[in-house]
């Protein structure tokens, strides 16, 4: 007993000298390296439209929202013995509100064994590159539409997938219009996600809707066939903005295929048709 009590005595100065010395104001300075800013490139070859090219810059954690646009860069498409030189100068696709800030006059052919080689050369010497070809379009099946006892119309899509090879989609659905008027506009996007054939190669793809819809609505349904790369990257982009401000979730990585910086250098085709509901 005696030995207990001495050790309790002892202790409870060496406690109360811990807790006198602790001071939770105390502020601590972590030193963190400067951010080396990457460039950031995303080209999305569609055919039948013109080449065009978003050119920015990565920032850090620490910095504005705003992204930091890239001028003065030459950024050249290859193809066929033929290199396009994308002139800089703003171009808006209202189909989904993007701005690009290099663009060509020059559209996409439907040509899908052609190589397309990119090449972006920045003033202080930073360059980037990646290859891409255009994905086969993939024809979508029938449309059809059906009803609740509310009369209300739900829009079932299909279509046929391709066996023994690795294929990736983008189905998006709008109603009314695929155009914005302006960035203030309600979106027309009803949905917009990716699919791959992992499971159910070679078989027939079924999307339908909810019963959300009404006599006299427009539908636009559009399924685009796209490379693995677009597929990563459009994931990867949506994982890191569900992960941001997240402390549970891990920080996004978004996945690329350049070389010298980050983004996507994609090719692809779509089918789209228009539903009028009855």
């Amino acid at each position: 007993m005696k030995r207990t009590t001495y050790l309790l005595v002892f202790l409870l100065p060496m406690l109360l000298v811990g807790l006198v010395g602790c001071n939770p104001e105390k502020e601590v300075e972590i030193e963190i390296p400067p951010y080396e800013r990457q460039l950031v490139a995303e080209c999305f070859m569609q055919v039948g439209k013109p080449f065009r090219l978003l050119l920015s810059e990565s920032i850090g954690f620490f910095e504005g929202l705003d992204t930091p646009i890239v001028t003065g860069a030459v950024v050249v498409i290859s193809h066929d013995n033929i290199h396009d030189t994308l002139l800089p100068g703003l171009d808006l696709e209202p189909q989904g509100f993007k701005i690009f800030n290099f663009f060509s006059r020059n559209f996409i052919p439907q040509d899908y064994n052609t190589l397309y080689k990119l090449e972006i050369v920045h003033p202080d010497g930073r360059r980037v590159t990646g290859e891409a070809r255009i994905v086969p379009k993939t024809n979508m099946g029938a449309r059809t539409i059906s009803y609740n006892a509310d009369s209300m119309a739900s829009l079932t899509m299909n279509w046929q997938d391709i066996p023994g090879q690795s294929d990736y989609y983008l189905l998006t659905l709008h109603k009314g219009t695929v155009y914005h008027g302006n960035e203030n506009r309600e979106s027309p996007l009803e949905f917009s996600f990716t699919l791959d054939d992992r499971i159910g190669d070679g078989q027939m793809f079924t999307i339908g809707t909810l019963f959300s819809y009404e006599t006299g609505d427009t539908l636009i349904s559009s399924l685009y066939h796209i490379d693995h790369a677009l597929w990563s990257y459009l994931n990867s982009l949506e994982d890191a903005q569900g992960s941001n401000g997240n402390p549970f979730a891990q920080p996004g990585v978004i996945r690329s295929n350049l070389v010298g910086g980050f983004g996507v250098f994609s090719g692809f085709d779509m089918d789209r048709d228009t539903i009028y509901v009855p």
